[in-house]
């Protein structure tokens, strides 16, 4: 990896004109996190550097496997929504026109809600495209919201209180801060200064909440 040998002669010739290990780091935040850098400071000061790059090192694999079984776990339900909307859309334009023309020649009144349905379905027939793109539209304003701090708010609620995975949210956030903590904690750093950085690692504003508060 080009980028990261560029990297990692910068730390070599930090460190030979005089910088510490983690004042190294700490000029490359995009790659090594607030976490990693004050693990490798509290090292240093403690003495104890080695300790301190094995926890690092620990800490970075369990997050590893717990993201690798939040994602196995969301796949399951994604894919079975995912089928269904299709499946959904796929009757809508073609099985229900048939049921359609065998209910007129029937001439009997229909249910309202078969009458809904029906109409949903013409208009997809007649509109394919134009509500194909407006559901793409109508998504990607959804993501942009969420990227407000209003809608950051709206989602981190309703991942709290979502049926089904509500419960996964809330251990997930538990697990990343338990154990961001103790990594820091045992390697030395204080206590005040080991919650902002926890902080800084929550991605849930109403557990960042929380945190400040405490």
């Amino acid at each position: 990896n080009k980028k990261f040998k560029f990297v990692m002669n910068s730390l070599n010739d930090s460190i030979k004109s005089g910088d510490s290990l983690s004042g190294a780091l700490a000029k490359f935040p995009n790659i090594f996190p607030k976490l990693f850098v004050s693990m490798v400071r509290a090292g240093e000061e403690s003495g104890d550097l080695v300790g301190s790059l094995g926890i690092v090192s620990t800490q970075m694999e369990k997050t590893h496997e717990l993201k690798k079984k939040i994602q196995g776990a969301l796949i399951y339900p994604g894919v079975i929504i995912t089928a269904m909307t299709g499946i959904g859309i796929f009757m809508l334009i073609f099985i229900v026109p048939t049921l359609t023309k065998t209910f007129t020649e029937l001439n009997v009144e229909l249910p309202k809600s078969t009458q809904f349905i029906i109409a949903i379905s013409d208009m997809f027939q007649n509109n394919t495209f134009a509500l194909l793109g407006g559901v793409v539209f109508f998504i990607g304003l959804i993501v942009l919201a969420f990227k407000t701090s209003v809608g950051r708010r709206i989602l981190d609620w309703t991942l709290l209180h979502a049926p089904m995975i509500s419960r996964l949210v809330k251990e997930t956030n538990s697990a990343r801060t338990t154990r961001t903590l103790s990594a820091l904690i045992i390697s030395g750093v204080p206590y005040l200064t080991a919650v902002e950085i926890t902080l800084g690692v929550m991605q849930n504003s109403y557990y960042k909440e929380v945190l400040k508060k405490a």
